[in-house]
């Protein structure tokens, strides 16, 4: 990828194309309400491209049913991976910009408006992506948490305050694909998504090699929780993955991480996974 650095865009706002890409399989349970909150968008210069790996159930078909010429469908020629549908969506993104929503994902009216907003008012920093506060609610599309997400100290977050962040929470701080406005030109000076569970975090950490991240100090988007979720059905790998990663950045970042940081994100990496499965089999319950 090229490493050339990434230039202020010109010209009025709402000429900028914003990519919407969103990753696919068997989605058709959530899939409507996720691309109907994408085509609300008060934004109105977006394409949204849908990257199906083999659906079996009425995704495409749910997908087709809108009619508007700015929805463009990428079906597999066969099964792969989360990691590689990912790649595939955002190596067709046209924009300037790139969101990543997961199936059953739902974007605010204002969302991109706000998001494009903060990152063109950053330029100076050369960020390479924002990222917002969600919502989390459940299968049945009952809200579970009004607002969740970190809230930085200064909108401005620099590799080394996320990295801190990570450990000591042992989790992921910034939040999933859905959270976050990436610069285009930045997402390809990476090696696209890679791995398993934290395909995500990796992300993120890639994309803050390259410039800084902005937070909107807004809640913008709602994150799906629930038996059918993606993070629910890799519960069991999530645990490992984590505590691989920061004893990585301990290692690599010895000047920020302390032991007393590992220490405290391994129990939480531990009982984070547990506290999720227990909050969603209760709400599933009630």
């Amino acid at each position: 990828m090229a490493n050339d650095k990434f230039d202020p865009l010109t010209g009025p706002t709402s000429e900028i194309l914003v990519s919407l890409c969103i990753p696919t399989f068997n989605g058709s349970g959530f899939i409507r309400q996720t691309i109907q909150s994408c085509i609300s968008q008060t934004h109105r210069n977006i394409e949204i491209i849908v990257s199906d790996d083999q659906s079996s159930d009425d995704t495409i078909p749910i997908i087709r049913s809108f009619d508007d010429d700015r929805i463009v469908i990428l079906p597999a020629q066969e099964r792969s991976n989360p990691a590689s549908n990912w790649n595939r969506t955002i190596n067709a993104a046209k924009g300037q910009f790139i969101k990543i929503l997961g199936q059953d994902d739902l974007l605010y009216p204002n969302c991109i408006e706000i998001e494009l907003e903060a990152l063109l008012n950053s330029y100076g920093f050369n960020p390479s992506f924002c990222f917002s506060s969600r919502s989390i609610i459940d299968d049945s599309s009952r809200e579970i948490i009004q607002s969740r997400g970190w809230v930085p100290n200064t909108k401005i977050c620099s590799l080394e305050d996320v990295v801190q962040k990570i450990v000591r929470t042992g989790g992921n701080p910034i939040g999933e694909p859905v959270v976050g406005l990436i610069a285009t030109n930045a997402i390809r000076q990476t090696q696209g998504f890679t791995g398993r569970y934290l395909i995500d975090l990796n992300m993120w950490f890639e994309l803050l090699k390259i410039g800084p991240a902005v937070h909107t100090n807004q809640t913008l988007m709602s994150f799906r929780v629930g038996k059918s979720s993606w993070s629910f059905m890799l519960k069991d790998s999530q645990t490992g993955e984590m505590l691989t990663f920061i004893k990585y950045l301990k290692n690599s970042y010895p000047e920020i991480v302390t032991k007393f940081d590992l220490l405290v994100g391994t129990v939480l990496a531990y009982l984070k996974p547990k506290l999720r499965v227990a909050l969603i089999s209760i709400r599933a319950r009630s």
